[in-house]
């Protein structure tokens, strides 16, 4: 791979129209992998072309998406070399096509993930991604929790945590949980 130029490796790349094709080659070599996900105009087509941004659903995913790079981005400490992460923040958007169909395929094979949560003895360290309530109906507010997603080290996959509300001072003995609240538009992935 060392002797070939980039140009021509541009030309292959540019020249395949199969997403799988492209995937597996970039899975060769370092220099091939930054090649094919450096074509990000043709990722992000590719990406809208297979999963619309007009469903409510996929935009959601995005967000997250969004949300954990700007997490891992922090972690590393490249929010201060990039200044416009807040505005607009940058989307690796092969890292995204290939992480949507992976677990697009991972749901249609049944190969997903069920964590089973303790609830957490001390506060997690790292960035909170997403908080999703579990409660029952007509339970007593002191046992109210939280699944809470956080990004503890910026080379690892995200945790899931079960975590206890904390009421402070506020007497919760004769409170009661009227409705059950939860979300189907969060991701637990």
């Amino acid at each position: 791979m060392r002797h070939i130029p980039d140009e021509v490796l541009d030309r292959i790349i540019e020249a395949c129209d199969d997403e799988h094709a492209l995937v597996s080659l970039s899975f060769v070599s370092k220099q091939l992998r930054i090649r094919v996900a450096s074509q990000q105009e043709t990722w992000h087509a590719r990406f809208e072309l297979h999963f619309t941004q007009r469903d409510h659903n996929e935009q959601k995913w995005l967000h997250q998406y969004r949300r954990e790079s700007q997490a891992r981005a922090r972690l590393n400490g490249a929010a201060s070399k990039m200044p416009g992460l807040r505005k607009d923040p940058y989307i690796d958007w092969f890292g995204a096509y290939c992480k949507r169909r992976a677990i697009e395929y991972r749901w249609r094979q049944g190969q997903y993930v069920a964590h089973r949560l303790d609830i957490a003895s001390t506060h997690p360290c790292g960035i909170r991604l997403q908080s999703i309530p579990h409660t029952s109906k007509r339970s007593p507010a002191s046992k109210a929790c939280v699944a809470s997603q956080w990004l503890r080290a910026p080379q690892q996959q995200p945790e899931w945590f079960l975590e206890q509300l904390n009421w402070g001072d506020t007497g919760m003995e004769h409170t009661e949980i009227q409705e059950a609240w939860f979300s189907l538009f969060e991701y637990l992935v």
